[in-house]
């Protein structure tokens, strides 16, 4: 069940230039790269809360906020999904992998020279610390 909450358009979030490359998947045009940018703006960002990586505001809300119609946020949200950019779970929408909007995420990924990162949004965060921990050890050795 959604839960009544306030958009938020306070704070940064930091994104890799390779963002760009999800261009490259099948079904990512231009207006839903834009959208999930968009999605992940009004996610919960903070890891102490019970909602992390959650969009709590309601379709309505974000049309209201984005100046659309809200089926065009459903129409979007729903591909996202199909993607495996975003998932629902009890009926919340979720980033999948919100850490790689991180600094220090980004900092590893940027340190590696992964010419893939795009293919990193869509895992999961439990995924994408293993990832990144056996990057970090290369790099030690």
């Amino acid at each position: 069940m959604k839960k009544k909450y306030k958009s938020k358009s306070i704070g940064y979030i930091t994104v890799l230039r390779d963002f760009q490359k999800l261009l490259l998947i099948k079904g990512v045009n231009f207006s839903v790269l834009g959208a999930y940018m968009c999605f992940v703006f009004h996610a919960d960002w903070c890891k102490w809360h019970e909602n992390y990586r959650a969009i709590l505001p309601v379709d309505t809300e974000l049309s209201m906020f984005w100046r659309c119609n809200s089926s065009t946020v459903t129409r979007n949200r729903k591909k996202l999904i199909e993607l495996g950019l975003l998932e629902e779970i009890d009926g919340n929408t979720y980033i999948k992998n919100y850490d790689i909007f991180t600094i220090n995420t980004v900092k590893v990924i940027i340190k590696s020279k992964m010419d893939n990162s795009h293919e990193y949004y869509a895992k999961t965060e439990e995924d994408m610390a293993k990832m990144l921990m056996g990057i970090e050890e290369m790099q030690v050795d």
